[in-house]
């Protein structure tokens, strides 16, 4: 028997505990990124300082430094963790996802070198795992990118294709990519219509149709998906930030557009029973969920949102457009 093998397994025998521990730090771990989503960070600043090394502590640091726009630090740790992990597609496929968001913090004249590290990045994790349909999917929309981000559009068309022969579902979405990178909106809008009617309890498929559906102009529908992403049970838990944007869009695009503020009352209540935190990130949609009744002409259960902001909210802006607001009802 392998030896490292036999002293796990002694590990396990003498230490139970020793796993519960792992799991239980695993969790923690995934609620402090949850909490950053929802603007706690101090879940995580505590893991961060605590926690020994490890993988899933590298990356919550570097989700961590990314949400505080602390863009050369956790450039510098992005780097480091992809050579330390050369052949680890998943941290590839994690670095993608975060060269993309710090692409939009870094200036105008660097976007291209972090736009480019990430279409890197989601190309190697692919070629590190080829029979991974998530991690091909995301190398298809790299090589559709422009050439001088590292795109190459012959690429993207042959991989669409063999996405397509190993995972229906993946190959939905890598189709939509495809359509939409074409400007083929007639198409685009086809494949999201099968992907809807193919898997009607898929977040992935749902909320990407209704971006399909926004970027061919059709604002109503893309909102009526959005919210139907939104209302899923439960969206799988690399997809949270995913699932935000498609509830807190149903009233980005009610302001914006249909003024369906109906469905943006749905999508933000939704949201607002999982975004529990009394962080100014959460106050700011239960200030928006306010007016949004105060729009459909339920008043009275406006006016009592904007009184509990105005008693309740430990922010003074939020307390001050709380009380502009509730001048409306004397």
């Amino acid at each position: 028997m392998n030896r490292q093998f036999l002293m796990i397994g002694l590990l396990m025998l003498f230490f139970p505990n020793i796993s519960v521990a792992t799991n239980n730090i695993k969790e923690q771990i995934i609620q402090a990124e949850y909490a950053l989503y929802e603007g706690d960070i101090e879940p995580a600043k505590r893991l961060i300082v605590q926690g020994s090394y490890s993988l899933e502590l590298k990356r919550l640091e570097i989700l961590f430094l990314t949400h505080q726009e602390q863009t050369d630090q956790a450039t510098k740790l992005l780097d480091s963790l992809q050579q330390a992990n050369p052949s680890n597609a998943e941290i590839f496929y994690f670095a993608g996802n975060i060269w993309e968001d710090l692409a939009r913090q870094v200036s105008f004249f660097s976007k291209k070198s972090y736009y480019s590290r990430a279409s890197q990045a989601f190309i190697t994790a692919a070629n590190l795992a080829p029979n991974n349909p998530k991690f091909v999917t995301a190398q298809a929309r790299a090589y559709g990118q422009p050439s001088i981000l590292g795109g190459a559009k012959g690429k993207q068309q042959q991989l669409v294709f063999n996405i397509q022969n190993f995972d229906h579902k993946f190959g939905l979405y890598a189709a939509m990519d495809l359509a939409q990178n074409e400007q083929n909106y007639q198409d685009l809008l086809k494949i999201a219509d099968r992907a809807v009617k193919a898997y009607p309890k898929s977040f992935l498929l749902i909320a990407r149709s209704a971006q399909a559906y926004r970027t061919a102009g059709d604002e109503l529908n893309a909102q009526q998906l959005f919210l139907r992403a939104c209302l899923i049970p439960k969206a799988e838990n690399q997809y949270r930030l995913k699932w935000e944007y498609a509830c807190f869009i149903t009233g980005y695009i009610a302001e914006n557009e249909t003024n369906n503020f109906q469905i943006a009352v749905t999508g933000f209540k939704r949201l607002l029973s999982v975004y529990t935190r009394p962080t100014l990130h959460n106050d700011q949609l239960r200030y928006s969920l306010a007016k949004y009744l105060k729009d459909i002409g339920d008043l009275p259960q406006a006016k009592a949102d904007f009184q509990r902001l105005l008693s309740h909210s430990k922010f003074r802006e939020i307390q001050k457009k709380a009380k502009s607001e509730l001048r409306h009802f004397e």
